[in-house]
């Protein structure tokens, strides 16, 4: 123990006599393990660590599956049969969230607030409890209970300032005055994050009903019994969506059911990015470390001398190992506490970016956590065989008589020596390599998402969102009246160039149709397609382009004859050679004499309605005026300015027309699109800095061992210009010797991007794994960076002066 004490002693002045050098390594350990720390961290948010909630691993998310095997949301009935049939959960509760706010109208007046529809046992899935007041309960779950909400603990701080006496008090909310009955314990949030905080739950069997099994809306959750395994649920879902589909055939034949833990559900989403993130920064890691054994490896030869004279006074192989590793400790903790500290900062400054804050992540969601410490721990005590081992091996390896006899005059001497050194530069270029392709590819992907046709023009265009209370828009004509008047009003307002409404304002709702002519397709194989209900000015305020027909306008009303406009992927599909103008269509599953023909008076542009990235369906618009029974919808605006500036001229639209209206969520459809790639854009920056650091870091470490290495060959130069070599000559001589292990890493590293790229081949936006263009960019960059980091090293060795070089000891 006291020869150890005596060994760190002797390396902390060391070290403090070669101040350049260990802030170098020190720096470099920093950087290593901080992007690794930083990283790891979103990991363990989104990965590892559990969800906060009661036994999360027993939370399970059952989703319905049509016959081509894409999940969907499950209708009511369906739901309230999976309840009474299924014997594996505790409990099974259904949630539908709006797409956007819905209004309340309170003492405070009215504002916009998320939240949706629960079922009774929605809360005792996940094990809330109140903080006030109760939570739902199985008699406020159907269409006969007084109405009741419960509301969140943010929501119950914000407006009532925590007054227990909130309970029991009345809110305005889809028309009804809702008596609040409880508040959710603090915390409690559903998803756990990438969606806006619910305010208010309201129960769904308040006003769902046991109807149409076609209708599906859904989502549903779990609880496993504790002696009960997924694969157990899913058998029994199985028999349960069999018997279904027999007793319902018309609806349900075909049709399945998928169980998976919500956990996993929720970070499949994101878990191909997020371990390719981790990757890439393990390679920055490797880079680093290989990095450090270089420059150790260089400075080791610098110290053969004083190891020789050690060993000639009695130390040992092991002993002069020991002593270097323990240098190595010293320089690799002091850089994992600096790496601990920039991961902790470079995490706040993560949080700030508007990146993030479109997640919608919780505060304290990336945390330095004991598993987080354990990680950063982990890889500084790692870090120290992998950067100092080889080194002290080769170091402590020397011929005694020979190296006294030098002077230290050689540089790596052996040719186990100069393999390692080739070994270590080469490995530097191979992982540098491997990261700026990865990271190439994912910077042209993301400039091909970005610059991609969605079908529709962005740009200019305010998008809104509105709702009508029920019991004062109940029936059609005032529902009519109001989009009818809300239309006028908008397309008046000044500086405003198109307006429209829309419900939904994208995507659209799942529409099974049968075409006029076509063979009569069994229940469970009619086609989809996605379904929208918009008003005139629609298409010209969205941008979309006309290419048969007509849009809907003034004579398309509720007593006029049904119609419908067709995306091209619909009109190409049925009459690929004819017109489909005048052909009609009918929303159902096969042709039923009570349901309305939709006459087809138009075709226009496919347009991609959740971003460029997804597929998207087939697209049928309906006219909002024949179509009335929605109880809101969507604004959008093409305005001359900015769009953000008619927000206030909106409200006062809507507000003249009804005083409780209120419109709200506010957004431009660049803003939308940009959304849709939020999560290519972290990952793609991400990648970027890790393979601009890599490519630093390369660069420092060529700089560095070359510099070493010619420094140690001053009298070899010196004898051979006194020999009649030029300066170019010694000047080629290192560069040669420089570069050759650049050329192997660079070969080596082409070779492991082809698996890089395999893996990479899922995120890639219209772009091959194996675009020649990235790959010949990585090379030209590596290459001019190799070359400026060894040239300066050989342009100083050239300028050697031989008559100072003989003297060099």
């Amino acid at each position: 123990m006291g020869t150890l004490w005596q060994d760190m002693r002797y390396g902390f002045r060391i070290l403090v006599r070669n101040p350049g050098f260990s802030f170098v390594v020190v720096a470099l350990m920093a950087i290593g393990v901080g992007t690794n720390t930083a990283v790891f961290s979103i990991l363990n948010a989104c990965l590892i660590r559990p969800l906060p909630y009661e036994e999360p691993d027993r939370i399970v998310v059952l989703r319905g599956r049509d016959l081509q095997g894409t999940g969907t949301a499950v209708s009511y009935p369906d739901y309230l049969d999976w309840c009474r049939q299924s014997e594996c959960f505790d409990e099974i509760g259904c949630y539908r969230f709006g797409d956007g706010p819905m209004n309340i109208i309170s003492a405070h007046g009215a504002e916009p607030c998320f939240g949706g529809l629960v079922s009774s046992s929605f809360f005792r899935i996940f094990g809330v409890r109140p903080a006030a007041g109760r939570l739902l309960a199985e008699e406020d779950d159907h269409p006969a209970a007084a109405p009741v909400v419960v509301i969140s603990h943010a929501f119950w701080r914000r407006h009532f300032g925590a007054d227990p006496n909130a309970i029991g008090k009345p809110i305005g909310l889809l028309g009804f005055d809702w008596t609040i009955i409880g508040v959710t314990n603090p915390g409690f949030q559903y998803p756990p994050y990438g969606q806006e905080p619910a305010d208010i739950w309201i129960a769904a069997g308040f006003t769902e009903r046991d109807g149409d099994r076609g209708s599906r809306g859904l989502n549903v959750l779990g609880r496993l019994k504790a002696d009960v395994s997924i694969q157990q649920a899913q058998a029994e879902m199985d028999t349960v969506c069999a018997r279904l589909a027999a007793e319902h055939a018309s609806t349900n034949a075909g049709w399945s059911a998928h169980t998976e833990v919500l956990q996993d559900r929720i970070a499949g989403k994101k878990e191909r990015a997020l371990l390719i993130t981790m990757g890439a920064v393990v390679f920055v890691f490797m880079l680093t470390c290989t990095n450090v054994a270089g420059l150790f490896f260089a400075r080791g030869v610098t110290r053969e001398r004083e190891m020789a004279v050690r060993s000639a006074l009695g130390g040992t192989r092991t002993r002069l190992m020991r002593l270097m590793l323990v240098e190595n400790v010293i320089l690799a903790q002091l850089g994992g506490g600096l790496g601990v500290l920039g991961a902790t900062w470079a995490i706040k400054l993560l949080t700030r970016t508007d990146m993030i804050a479109s997640m919608l992540l919780p505060v304290g969601f990336f945390r330095l956590d004991v598993y987080v410490l354990g990680f950063a721990l982990a890889i500084s005590v790692l870090a120290v065989p992998l950067f100092g081992l080889l080194p002290s091996i080769c170091c402590s390896s020397f011929s005694l008589a020979r190296t006294l006899a030098t002077g230290g005059r050689t540089v790596f001497g052996s040719r186990g020596r100069n393999a390692a050194h080739t070994g270590l530069v080469a490995g530097q270029i191979t992982f540098t390599i491997v990261l700026l392709v990865a990271a190439g590819l994912l910077i042209r992907s993301l400039a091909n998402v970005i610059t991609a046709d969605p079908g529709f023009n962005p740009e200019n265009v305010l998008a809104m969102d509105f709702q009508l209370p029920v019991p004062k828009y109940a029936d059609e004509k005032a529902k009519l009246a109001f989009y009818k008047q809300f239309h006028e009003q908008l397309g008046a307002i000044p500086g405003i160039d198109k307006a429209g409404l829309a419900w939904p304002l994208f995507e659209g709702w799942n529409w099974w149709f049968y075409v006029e002519g076509e063979s009569t397709p069994a229940p469970d194989q009619a086609t989809r397609a996605k379904y929208k209900a918009v008003s005139p000015g629609y298409f010209g305020a969205m941008g979309i382009h006309l290419l048969k027909g007509r849009y809907f306008d003034e004579r398309d009303h509720i007593d006029s004859k049904s119609v419908a406009i067709v995306d091209e992927t619909l009109a190409k599909r049925y009459w690929p050679d004819g017109d489909p103008i005048g052909r009609r269509i009918q929303a159902k599953k096969g042709p039923d004499p009570n349901a309305p023909w939709l006459e087809i008076i138009g075709v226009v542009g496919h347009i991609k309605n959740d971003g460029v990235e997804a597929s998207s369906k087939m697209q049928v618009y309906r006219p909002l005026f024949q179509e009335v029974r929605h109880g809101g919808g969507s604004i959008v605006l093409r305005t001359k300015a900015d769009p953000k500036d008619f927000v206030a001229a909106v409200k006062d639209a809507a507000y003249r027309i009804d005083q409780q209206q209120l419109v709200s969520n506010a957004r431009t459809l660049d803003e939308i699109l940009w959304g849709h790639s939020t999560t290519r854009r972290f990952i793609t920056c991400l990648l970027s800095v890790f393979a601009g650091i890599a490519l630093i870091l390369s660069a420092v470490g060529i700089y560095a061992i070359n510099r070493y290495s010619t420094s140690r060959r001053t009298q070899e130069f010196g004898i051979r210009m006194a020999l009649g070599a030029d300066k170019n000559d010694v000047l080629k001589l290192v560069l040669r010797k420089s570069l050759m292990p650049v050329l192997i890493g660079a070969g080596v590293g082409l070779v492991g991007t082809l698996a890089v790229a395999h893996v990479l081949s899922s995120l890639l936006f219209e772009l091959s794994p194996w675009d020649p263009a990235t790959y010949m960019a990585v090379v030209l960059l590596l290459a001019g960076v190799a070359l400026l980091a060894s040239y300066i090293p050989a342009r100083r060795a050239a300028k050697v002066d031989p008559m100072v070089a003989l003297r060099y000891e």
